[in-house]
C-alpha cells in the first residue's frame, strides 16, 4: 500500500516488502514462522535481524511485528529507495520502526551520536508520519541472549499450539502453575497423562508467549525443571 508522507512528500509503501531476488541469492536469509507477524514466515537477511525477531516474540508487551515495513520510495543517500528493517506494535497499540545494523555500520550523525547511515534523512520522514523511529545493534540484543535462544527453541511449539489450540489444556496448565511456588514443567508434564508430552509443552510455550505463565526464561535456559507460574490477572 503506497502512501504520502504529510510534511515531506515522501512517497512510502507499506509492508511487509518482499526482498528482492538479487539479494535472496547473493544472501543466507533466517526464515522464522512468526506469531505475531499473523502467523506466517518472515524472512530475516542477517543473524541480528533474525534476533530481534526472536527478541520480539519472546516480549508479552509486543503484540504484533512486521519486516521490512516501510519503504521511503525517493533517494535516500546513495539509494533510490529506503526499506527499514523492522516494526512493532505493542499492547497499548504504539508502533515503532527501527533499523537493526551492528555497531561497527553505524557512522556520525548531525548531533554527534553514532547512528545509522542517512539517519538525518529518515527520522524527520518517519516522524511526519506519525510513527518513531529507532535503532537495534548488537548491544542492546546481548543482554537478550538467552532469552532469544530459549524462544528459538519455544516458538515452534507455540506456534503448534496456536495452530490447535486446547483451552481445556491451557486451564489445567494454568491451575497447575496457579500455586504460589509454581511448578516444574515436568512436573505439569507428568501431572497431564491424556495428552502428549509434546502437546503440553507446546501450550506451555504458547501461554509464555501471551504472557499467561510466566517463567525465569530471560536469565536461565528454558529446561525440564523450569519453574512456571500462572500470572495473576489483577483486574478480574
Amino acid at each position: 500500500m503506497t502512501q504520502t508522507a504529510m510534511r515531506t512528500g515522501a512517497p512510502v509503501t507499506f509492508g511487509p516488502i518482499a526482498i528482492p531476488r538479487r539479494r535472496q541469492v547473493a544472501q543466507n536469509l533466517f526464515r522464522i514462522f512468526s506469531v505475531k507477524a499473523g502467523m506466517r514466515v518472515v524472512t530475516c537477511e542477517s543473524a541480528l535481524e533474525a534476533d530481534a525477531i526472536y527478541a520480539a516474540e519472546g516480549d508479552p508487551d509486543i503484540a504484533w511485528l512486521c519486516e521490512q515495513p516501510l519503504r521511503i520510495d525517493q533517494p535516500i543517500g546513495k539509494r533510490p529507495q529506503y526499506t527499514l528493517d523492522l516494526a512493532t506494535r505493542n499492547q497499548t497499540g504504539e508502533v515503532c520502526y527501527f533499523e537493526i545494523k551492528p555497531t561497527d555500520r553505524l557512522v556520525e550523525a548531525n548531533d554527534g551520536q553514532m547512528k545509522p547511515a542517512c539517519w538525518d534523512q529518515l527520522e524527520p520522514i518517519c516522524e511526519d508520519l506519525g510513527y518513531p523511529i529507532g535503532f537495534i545493534t548488537e548491544l542492546d540484543l546481548e543482554p537478550k541472549q538467552t532469552l532469544i535462544a530459549n524462544w528459538r527453541v519455544l516458538l515452534p511449539f507455540a506456534c503448534l499450539a496456536y495452530r490447535d489450540p486446547d483451552a481445556s489444556l491451557d486451564s489445567h496448565i494454568l491451575n497447575l502453575a496457579g500455586g504460589g511456588r509454581g511448578i516444574s514443567c515436568r512436573d505439569v508434564c507428568l501431572a497431564e497423562t491424556t495428552r502428549d508430552d509434546q502437546i503440553v509443552i507446546a501450550h506451555i510455550a504458547k501461554l509464555l508467549h501471551e504472557g499467561r505463565l510466566t517463567a525465569p526464561i530471560i536469565d536461565e535456559r528454558f529446561v525440564a525443571n523450569t519453574i512456571l507460574k500462572g500470572v495473576v490477572d489483577e483486574s478480574a
